[in-house]
Formats: structure tokens, C-alpha cells, sequence
């Protein structure tokens, strides 16, 4: 029993190392495609989405896209059921392309499904490192929105407060689209 045991820990470890090895982050919001010719757009993965590399051929990846899509609004993938942290849109095209893994309901009996899709990104959009992201989202975020007034505490606004919060303060921030995408990504992935 015990040498099973073992074995078993042994597979879950070299399971969980491998898919750590293979995860890497969309830097900014990037294109993504169903072929590796990158030839046509199906939608885009947002800033900091959790990607695991699947294949590399040229200079694109075949990845995966796992997270959670509300009933109805099936090509809009979350982090988490009835979290608004976006890790991709995707056109109507694609809903063929997504699996569902299981369905659950959340608390106002909406149901939500966890899906998979895999899709091409160019290299040149992912880091491997999260903090590489998080550290200039943080710089941006606290030099920006500190020029005015305090920066409120991560833990003031719920994830999906933070968007409303960031968009009303954008223009006067002076946040170009990529940057406003970081820092809403920041601070929905730091909050309460």
C-alpha cells in the first residue's frame, strides 16, 4: 500500500512540476488564432491570462485557455465562476472549439461552465515570469493613481469593483489601453 502510495505522490508531483514548467502569461491583451499560420484572429487573451504550452512551431505557441464561462455567454472565459477577471473574449466562430469540463451553479443559480480551449499566440506576447507583469502594472498603478490622492489598499474594492473604479480614473491617469488593462488585471488579481 505504501509503495502505491508513493507511486501515486511520485505522478502527482511530476504532473504538477511539468504544468508549472509549461505555464506562461499573456503579457498585454494579445490576438489568438486556431491555426499556427496566425492567419485569422479568433479573439484575444487579456493581460496576465495563465497559458499552458501545449506545442511551439515557428514563432507561436499552441496553448491553453482554462477558466470558467457563464451560461449564455459562452465565448467570455473567466478566472473564476462569477468573477468578472477576463482571460479571454473570443468570437462566435470558436464556441465549437470549446470543452466543457463540468458545470456548476453559482450563487444566484446561473450556471457556469469550466472550459478549455487551445489556441496559437505569438511568442513574442507571453512571459514566463507573472511578476515581470505585476511589478510594472504596480509601478503604473501607484505612480499614477498616487499623483492625485492616496492609493487606496488592494483590498478596498472586490475584483469585480476594480474595473469600474480604474475606468473612472483612466482618462486622468493618462492610461494608454495596455497599461490601463495591467493595472485593472493588478489590482483585480490582488484583491479582496
Amino acid at each position: 500500500m505504501k509503495k502505491i502510495y508513493l507511486t501515486l505522490l511520485s505522478i502527482i508531483i511530476t504532473t504538477s512540476m511539468y504544468a508549472k514548467q509549461n505555464e506562461v502569461f499573456a503579457k498585454v491583451s494579445s490576438p489568438v488564432f486556431l491555426n499556427s499560420t496566425l492567419s485569422k484572429t479568433i479573439g484575444t487573451v487579456q493581460t496576465a491570462t495563465p497559458l499552458n504550452i501545449i506545442k511551439e512551431k515557428n514563432n507561436s505557441l499552441l496553448v491553453k485557455v482554462e477558466g470558467w464561462s457563464a451560461e449564455g455567454s459562452e465565448t467570455i472565459i473567466f478566472k473564476k465562476v462569477g468573477q468578472r477577471v477576463i482571460y479571454a473574449i473570443l468570437d462566435e466562430n470558436s464556441i465549437k472549439n470549446i470543452k466543457t469540463i463540468k458545470t456548476v451553479l453559482d450563487d444566484y443559480e446561473t450556471p457556469w461552465n469550466q472550459v478549455t480551449i487551445n489556441v496559437w499566440i505569438k511568442k513574442e506576447n507571453i512571459v514566463k515570469d507573472i511578476n515581470i507583469i505585476w511589478e510594472e502594472a504596480s509601478t503604473i498603478f501607484n505612480g499614477r493613481c498616487g499623483g492625485c490622492h492616496p492609493v487606496p489598499e488592494l483590498q478596498h474594492f472586490t475584483a469585480n469593483q476594480w474595473p469600474g473604479v480604474i475606468k473612472s480614473m483612466k482618462d486622468r491617469a493618462g492610461l494608454i489601453p495596455n497599461e490601463f488593462q495591467s493595472v485593472v488585471k493588478y489590482v483585480q488579481n490582488h484583491s479582496k
